[in-house]
């Protein structure tokens, strides 16, 4: 992922949006001094990242397209907006701005590690495999877990709703998943997964 395009991008989470949106922008800034970019350059890359966010809104607003066109769909913007925003770089900064995404990818890399250890992102299934799960319960928490991800999606894409509203649904959301879960796991099993999610928050 793109650096400037992971920080002005829309959030995926309607529960965080007022903080990464204020982290969003202490990015920019950071980044708009260790490149010394000028007055007519910070005004044009805010050009090109206002663009950038009316894009992306109205992609993620779009009900006609897949998940997977989606994300081929934003990939090319971020592409798109990255060519952009280095056509605004002389030289010198084009070579920073390699450097920043370099050091980005690999913070982000270390970060990973450190919160989910060496499987990284399919820790989290192997956080399931621990609990011992029959084939049956396997099956359950799949549709369970499926069905959580897809009405958690359809609350984010919902432009009829705004961020409290947002939040307020995915509160209860998350109340409904979490009922759901012991409706399929043993009273030993959810005692294991929540001692599991509590030291992966401490991590």
């Amino acid at each position: 992922m793109l650096l400037f395009a992971s920080v002005i991008s829309v959030s995926a989470s309607a529960q965080d949006q007022g903080a990464n949106n204020d982290k969003k922008e202490h990015h920019k800034q950071k980044i708009a001094e260790k490149l010394e970019l000028n007055d007519e350059q910070k005004a044009r890359a805010e050009s090109v990242h206002s663009s950038f966010r009316d894009e992306m809104k109205k992609l993620k607003a779009e009900n006609g397209l897949s998940d997977e066109e989606k994300k081929k769909q934003k990939m090319e913007l971020r592409k798109k907006h990255n060519q952009e925003f280095e056509s605004i770089l002389n030289d010198k900064q084009k070579e920073q701005w390699k450097e920043l995404k370099k050091e980005r990818k690999d913070h982000a890399k270390n970060k990973s590690y450190k919160k989910h250890g060496r499987h990284g992102k399919h820790n989290k299934h192997d956080k399931f495999k621990q609990l011992n799960l029959t084939e049956e319960q396997s099956a359950k928490m799949k549709e369970v877990r499926s069905s959580m991800r897809e009405q958690a999606l359809k609350i984010r894409n919902d432009s009829s709703l705004d961020e409290s509203a947002k939040r307020a649904k995915m509160k209860e959301l998350k109340e409904k998943h979490f009922k759901n879960l012991k409706d399929v796991l043993t009273p030993e099993q959810m005692e294991k997964l929540k001692k599991d999610n509590k030291q992966n928050k401490q991590s």
